[in-house]
């Protein structure tokens, strides 16, 4: 049997005819999240988690046949506020934002939503967030969080 999935595919990238055929074929759409500009000491850019999202969602979606969302670049990072430059949204603004992003996906047909967060201090929002969702519309939020992606791996390390 031949494998008739899409291959993945960045939203931005594709048509809105391309983007409702794969709504319709129930595609997993993953919303990256990195903050584009947050402090990470003295040896790392200010980009250093969008960067990480940027090439995670990469690898997903040349493995997957799933649609990646643009990188959500702003978040709740209230421990980076006084470093220079550092950008940080209040945990009620981070969560209406996403809630606005994943009902946005909902309301044109999305069953299959994932985050891959690279942030600590997102973990909590994000929770909030994917439970009202569920409540509301049904829909189950899967969500990799940095600290826990290759915890099957830890023994393998030992």
């Amino acid at each position: 049997m031949s494998d008739t999935r899409q291959p993945g595919g960045y939203l931005e990238n594709l048509t809105w005819p391309e983007v409702k055929e794969r709504f319709e074929d129930d595609a997993l759409v993953v919303i990256p999240v990195g903050a584009q500009s947050k402090e990470h000491g003295h040896h790392l850019p200010m980009n250093t988690d969008f960067l990480l999202a940027t090439e995670l969602v990469s690898r997903v979606v040349a493995a997957l046949p799933v649609v990646a969302a643009p990188v959500v670049g702003f978040g709740y990072y209230p421990a980076f506020c006084h470093y220079p430059g550092s950008q940080h949204l209040q945990a009620d603004t981070f969560i209406a934002l996403l809630r606005d992003l994943v009902e946005g996906f909902v309301h044109q047909g999305v069953k299959n939503i994932a985050i891959i967060n690279t942030g600590v201090s997102t973990e909590g929002p994000i929770q909030i967030m994917s439970r009202e969702i569920l409540e509301k519309h049904g829909v189950r939020i899967s969500v990799a969080d940095i600290r826990n992606l290759g915890r099957n791996a830890d023994g393998l390390m030992q």
